[in-house]
Parts: C-alpha cells; sequence; structure tokens
C-alpha cells in the first residue's frame, strides 16, 4: 500500500520513522505519490482548518503542544478493532505539554484526551475518516528501537499512525495471525509429579478449566529420566501442556558462545538429548530454544539457523548484550524494530516473552504473540492467578490460548497483491500456510532484520528451493504455482559449510551435572520449609 506524505520537509524529517514502519506494514510513503495511487494520506498543519483530500488521511496539528516532555494522565476513550478493543483506560505515559485548547466538532469522536482534552479524534462523517491527532510522532534515536517508544509509559506519539496503517491495512488485503497467546515455566522436568511449588495435576485441571496452554521450558540436561505416571500425564493432556528447550545444561552465559564450532557443537548437543527423550519416552519436545537467563550470543543464533529450530523466544531486548535497552551498535538498534510479530536475527526468529503486563494492548495492535514465563517460586501461593491472567488478556481480544509451537507455525503474514498473487512474510522458520482460496502463485519471503546475507534453502511440502537475497536485507523464493492444495508445510534453513558437518556433539561435563543435582533439590525442598 502507498502513503502520500504532504510537504517534502515533514517527509525528510520523519524518514527513520517511515522507514521503519514501511517493514512493519508492508508499506511505502512518499511525498511524490499522485493522490490516486494512494490509498491514505499523512498530513502536518499549523493551520486549524485545511483543505483534506476525499481519502483516510491522518492530520497531525503542529501548533496546540509545546516541545516540552512531561508524564501525563492519558485517557484511551474508544480504541476498537476487529480483534482489539481498548475502552475506557488510563495512562501515566510520557507526552507533551499542551499549550491551548483546542474545541472539537461535538460530531468527531474522541479517542484519546489528556487532561480533559481532547487531543486524538476522528471525523468518521464522511466515506473516508480523518484522524486528527494534536501530539506530533517521533523519530527512533540512534540508540533506540521505535519500540522503546510504543509501550505503556510512552506510546501517544506512535500509536495515532500505528492505528492508521493498522486501519489501511486492513482494506490492502493484509492477512495477520489471529491473537494467540502462551504461558511458560522455566526450569521443571518431568522427573517426579511436582516441581517445586508446581503440581501438574493441579497446573493441568486449571488450564483446562481457564483455557490456557502451559510450555514447560525444560532443560536438556534432564532428560535422562521421566516418570511413567507423568509422561502418561503429559500425553493424555498434550492439548494444555508441553514442553520447549532450556538451554542445554542451564550454566552461566552457555548460549553465549563466539565460536561458530562452539556453538554448532552445543546445537549438536541439544538436538541429540531431545531426540533421545522423544525416542525413549515418545514426548516431544518442541523445537524452540528459551535461552537461561535470556542470554544468547548472535554467532549462537546465526548458527542456529542452520537447525531445523523454529526460532527462540527471548526475555531480553538484545539478548547477546547485556544491556537491558542499548544494543551493542546503531545497526542493531536501526533494523531490531520488535514491531513484528517475530524479528529475524542472523537467520534465526526471536519472539519476546514477558513478565509484565502493562503493554498487552499495545503488542496486540502489532500482532505480537503474547508470551508470559514464570519460575515456579511464583506459584509460592497458588496457580489461581494464571486464570486471572487469561481472564485479563480476553478482555481485549478474542484470544487464543496454544502451545508455543503453535504460535510460531502460525507466524506469517499473507499480503494480497492482486486477486491472484500473493506474498508470504515468514516470521518462523517453520510454518503451516493456509492459502486464501483464489490465489494461484505465491512469493515466500524473510525479512532478516540483522546479519549479512546467508545462503537460504526454502522447504514447500518437502520440495526444495533456493531463497535470493535483496535489499533491505529481504530475502524471496522463486515464484509457487499454487495446485488444488491451500495447505503448506513451509520450512527454510540457512546453509551451513561442509567443514561444520563433520563436527560431534559437546562432550558430557561433571560439573554441569553436579550443579543441576544441587539446583533442582534446592527447587524441590525449599516449598517443604516455606
Amino acid at each position: 500500500m502507498k502513503i502520500k506524505v504532504h510537504g517534502y520537509d515533514n517527509y525528510k524529517n520523519y524518514l527513520p520513522l517511515f522507514s521503519t514502519l514501511s517493514k512493519v506494514f508492508f508499506c511505502e510513503f512518499s511525498d511524490k505519490f499522485e493522490d490516486k495511487d494512494v490509498i491514505g494520506h499523512i498530513i502536518f498543519t499549523d493551520n486549524e482548518i485545511i483543505d483534506v483530500p476525499q481519502q483516510s488521511a491522518l492530520i497531525f496539528s503542529n501548533n496546540y503542544v509545546i516541545e516540552k516532555s512531561l508524564m501525563a494522565i492519558i485517557r484511551l476513550n474508544s480504541l476498537c478493532f476487529s480483534e482489539v478493543k481498548i475502552n475506557d483506560e488510563s495512562f501515566l505515559t510520557k507526552s507533551l505539554e499542551l499549550k491551548k485548547t483546542v474545541n472539537i466538532d461535538p460530531r468527531y469522536r474522541i479517542i484519546a484526551s489528556q487532561d480533559d482534552q481532547a487531543i486524538w479524534y476522528i471525523d468518521e462523517q464522511k466515506l473516508f475518516k480523518h484522524y486528527y491527532s494534536l501530539i506530533p510522532p517521533c523519530n527512533p534515536e540512534n540508540h533506540q528501537s521505535l519500540k522503546d517508544n510504543f509501550n505503556s509509559e510512552d506510546f501517544i506519539r506512535i500509536l495515532p499512525i500505528i492505528t492508521f496503517l493498522r486501519e489501511l491495512s486492513k482494506s490492502d488485503s493484509l492477512i495477520y495471525p489471529s491473537p494467540k497467546a502462551s504461558i511458560i515455566i522455566d526450569d521443571p522436568n518431568l522427573h517426579r509429579s511436582k516441581y517445586g511449588y508446581i503440581d501438574y495435576e493441579q497446573l493441568i485441571t486449571d488450564a483446562k478449566i481457564n483455557g490456557y496452554h502451559i510450555n514447560l521450558a525444560t532443560i536438556p540436561l534432564d532428560l535422562y529420566y521421566a516418570s511413567k505416571k507423568v509422561v502418561k500425564l503429559f500425553k493424555n493432556n498434550s492439548k494444555y501442556v508441553s514442553l520447549i528447550i532450556h538451554g542445554n545444561n542451564h550454566t552461566s552465559n552457555e548460549l553465549m558462545v563466539n565460536s561458530p564450532n562452539k556453538a554448532y557443537s552445543k546445537l549438536l548437543k541439544i538436538k541429540k538429548r531431545v531426540d533421545k527423550f522423544y525416542q525413549r519416552y515418545g514426548i516431544r519436545v518442541g523445537n524452540i530454544i528459551i535461552p537461561p537467563h535470556g542470554m544468547m550470543s548472535r554467532e549462537f543464533l546465526k548458527i542456529m539457523s542452520l537447525f531445523e529450530f523454529s526460532g527462540a523466544c527471548v526475555s531480553r531486548p538484545f539478548p547477546w548484550s547485556s544491556g537491558k535497552i542499548v544494543g551493542t551498535n546503531i545497526e542493531e538498534n536501526q533494523n531490531y524494530s520488535k514491531l513484528l510479530p517475530a524479528d529475524f536475527i542472523e537467520g534465526t526468529p526471536i519472539v519476546p516473552r514477558m513478565k509484565d503486563f502493562k503493554d498487552i494492548p499495545f503488542k496486540l495492535l502489532l500482532h505480537i504473540p503474547l508470551v508470559f514465563y514464570f519460575h515456579h517460586e511464583d506459584f509460592k501461593h497458588g496457580i489461581n492467578n494464571l486464570g486471572e491472567i487469561v481472564e485479563r488478556i480476553n478482555k481485549y481480544a478474542d484470544v487464543s490460548w496454544c502451545s508455543l509451537i503453535n504460535i510460531f507455525q502460525a507466524n506469517y503474514v499473507i499480503k494480497k497483491n492482486t486477486d491472484k498473487e500473493a506474498i508470504v512474510f515468514l516470521f518462523s522458520k517453520d510454518v503451516v500456510v493456509d492459502i486464501p482460496v483464489g490465489i494461484e502463485k505465491v512469493y515466500f519471503k524473510i525479512i532478516n532484520n540483522i546479519g549479512r546475507s546467508r545462503e537460504m534453502e526454502l522447504w514447500i511440502n518437502e520440495e526444495k528451493f533456493a531463497m535470493e537475497y535483496y535489499n533491505d536485507n529481504i530475502y524471496s523464493s522463486p515464484e509457487i504455482i499454487i495446485d488444488k492444495r491451500n495447505n503448506f508445510n513451509v520450512q527454510f534453513n540457512c546453509v551451513a559449510e561442509k567443514e561444520m558437518l563433520n563436527l560431534q556433539p559437546e562432550r558430557n561435563s561433571l560439573y554441569p551435572f553436579i550443579r543441576r543435582i544441587i539446583t533442582e533439590s534446592r527447587d524441590m525442598i525449599v516449598p517443604i520449609f516455606s
């Protein structure tokens, strides 16, 4: 979709913002577009009365605020899309100081207000909607991604343009994944029917009552044994509980490796342990890696892209850096948007996970999966809070609670170019794609946010295709002709160098095993004395 930005200076001043949003919404911005070629307009004006095109438009008024940041109570009165609903919620958030009041036409619907003054409203009287915002947008700084200016503590400068583009994308035949959520508990294994404060039978019963799914992030080192009783319980309740990978030995910084060979050997070890567990007990461990303490190097992610892992789920903004906000270089901050359903780092998709609930509506607006994580000690006073979490999230949208594997398998966006041609943007290395009826040919594309060009192979229903590299870190498949089938299993991997194929799995070490015995014993004993 094409959006016209009125005024060369305005377009130039906000170029970093438009550059980021073009990748998030698969659109183009320019001040050169003709009105007949666009589906929407973004206008910056100093005048109270302007001539707005007879198309959808977002108008930013430049003369109602002072460029002075402050914390303000902003109330979102009504923000409603087909999937996401935010009604009458107040946020203490960053904003700009208002220098005068504005008289709003009573026919306009107020979306947001600050100190009882409407700052964002909509004219729905005409065929096309016209949005008005008194708060101008902002550009991402060199040391930030745009996501740092789009959360519950700082959103009013970005939310109007996000919602405007989201509204336009519905008419531009963009098909996003439906809202999905999942819950992870780190560290448990299947050695006993309990782990720390968690009783598996109670957990599964609660999941059935409240309709959620639990992913136990289990440590591959622990997969040498599983209780037959627990194995049977998990097999009979796979709709509500499943396993995913939590590191390898769960030692400090174990995935922060900078040697390609060491990373490859470590991943071979993880795969060996997971495969052996499945062969012995018949329970699959989901091929998603949760890094211990949220840390994994870019080199590890790069080598991980050579294997059949769907991706990683991380808690840190930059998992390869100990810093909480700032990345290690400007490239990372500019290209790592954190506004997509997943971000590809060195060929591996990563989905964020979180412990707080402040940014839920904003993530839903961006189609970002909601993944929450806990440890057993978070349930010292019982597991009732999980049902409360589900209820809290479901008030914003009709969320599907499922396994993390299901989230990754459905993590793609379809952009229809014509009634018969579409592009499928992949946000996982293993997806099951439902092609809309009538589409005759598709292109599969990947946006590799950070990392150099790599040789990639795409597998569609077990048929191999080469991926070609284009500008802006985009890889594309050749044209794929759709036959009578509309359901495709799509996987891709980067291609490993021949020398790596001779490497062996990482050797066992006594220290991680002894350490794990101590930490597991601690987790099991603590509830007894609490």
